[in-house]
């Protein structure tokens, strides 16, 4: 009597991938459980307590107010900023990326892959490496800031504005092109007005991550709510932090309100539905694009005032000798490093793999009170109103307390 296995290739994959990341997590934590340091500080404690206790009474001192304002000013200040030279940057490069515009101009693709490839570079590299690099060479200036924010997020705002557009039907370009009108022209009066909406929706997304990498960039000294956390986090001043902590969450919760709002009064898609195939057109309440833009730009230059970036430092005499020494630096490598490199290669690999996991079964347990049918997952509940209240007031603690909050202080709590 034989037994014949059948295998279901449904469950095969996912079983697979579950095998292979249960062994990378066991192999991110072999050199933790072999090594000899105490991998858990148990004398911490005390003092993690003293600061969740300190979450029930901030500091609501009025000078201390006052200065959480200013701060939070100065975070948006920089996350506007920040984002107006990313979309810049997206739009331009982004454009430079797409296969339909080198097929259009010299009938090739091979530029774009190009272009994607070097955006490779200042992707991989986080904004906080590239302001202590910037740091280095324009001092602590608001412009330090501005720019570590726009060159990765520029990069990945490129390449996904690049996608979107690709995506975008082409029956328009080829009709204007056709008929002798030269390729630029041609992107900005077909293809761009089309994908308009849907590179505006990401661009809002991309403003949420300005605000949270605003506050992170504290860290360096370039003001705002991050550098007074990092301030009273040294002080052990619990009280004080919490009030920015609470600042910071209230800017981002209203931003996000902000950029939820504006997506659905000009009938942009979600973040998680962007999709270049499908276009979409303005509300019937919407202003045109060109006025859209004007109001846009109101607060761009506010923010650009009120930070008022040295501009200068880009063409100075030490910023360009700092500049070539930097160059300079790349070339040739010390190949006798790459023994230590390779061991904090892994070292980083390890602490991915085990923050990806530690993410994941936190996404998995967040999900449920997060999910805008909590009441049907919890057996029915939710056909009166006040069962429609409790899942409201869940999903709202769910969303904004174990949603936002982590997400963007995340180096404060690596620094605490």
């Amino acid at each position: 009597m034989t037994i014949k296995i059948v295998q279901n290739p449904r469950l095969s994959a996912p079983l697979l991938g579950l095998g292979v990341l249960l062994l990378a997590t066991i192999a991110a934590l072999l050199p933790i459980l072999l090594s000899r340091r105490d991998w858990l500080n148990l004398r911490g404690w005390p003092q993690l307590l003293k600061f969740f206790t300190a979450a029930l009474h901030p500091n609501l001192n009025q000078s201390l107010l006052e200065t959480a304002f200013q701060a939070s000013l100065t975070t948006l200040a920089y996350a506007v900023c920040g984002t107006f030279l990313t979309a810049l940057i997206g739009l331009v490069v982004g454009v430079l990326a797409t296969e339909v515009f080198w097929l259009s101009t010299i009938g090739r693709v091979w530029p774009s892959r190009l272009v994607r490839l070097l955006l490779v570079v200042p992707r991989a590299i986080h904004e906080l490496l590239w302001a202590l690099l910037l740091l280095n060479i324009w001092g602590l200036d608001s412009l330090t800031a501005i720019v570590a924010i726009a060159i990765p997020f520029g990069a990945i705002t490129a390449r996904i504005f690049a996608d979107l557009i690709d995506d975008t039907p082409r029956q328009a370009l080829e009709a204007v092109t056709n008929s002798g009108v030269s390729t630029l022209v041609a992107f900005c009066y077909t293809l761009l007005p089309q994908a308009f909406l849907n590179l505006l929706s990401y661009a809002f997304y991309r403003f949420e991550c300005a605000l949270r990498s605003a506050a992170v960039l504290g860290v360096i000294g370039a003001g705002g709510l991050g550098q007074e956390i990092r301030v009273s986090l040294d002080a052990f001043k619990y009280a004080d932090l919490w009030t920015f902590f609470y600042s910071l969450l209230l800017l981002n919760g209203l931003v996000d309100w902000l950029s939820a709002w504006l997506r659905s009064r000009l009938n942009c898609a979600p973040r998680t539905q962007l999709s270049g195939s499908e276009v979409r057109t303005f509300s019937p309440q919407a202003p045109s694009i060109p006025l859209l833009l004007a109001i846009a730009l109101i607060p761009v230059i506010w923010s650009f005032w009120y930070v008022h970036p040295d501009l200068s430092l880009v063409t100075a005499a030490r910023s360009q000798r700092l500049w070539q020494q930097f160059v300079g630096g790349l070339w040739p490598l010390k190949w006798g490093n790459l023994g230590v490199l390779g061991s904090q290669a892994i070292d980083t690999v390890a602490m991915s793999v085990l923050a990806i996991v530690m993410a994941g079964v936190g996404g998995l347990l967040l999900a449920f009170p997060a999910a805008h049918n909590l009441g049907r997952l919890l057996g029915g509940v939710g056909a009166n109103p006040c069962d429609r209240g409790f899942c409201s007031t869940v999903r709202g603690f769910s969303c904004c307390w174990l949603g936002r909050y982590p997400r963007q202080s995340g180096p404060w709590w690596c620094c605490m």
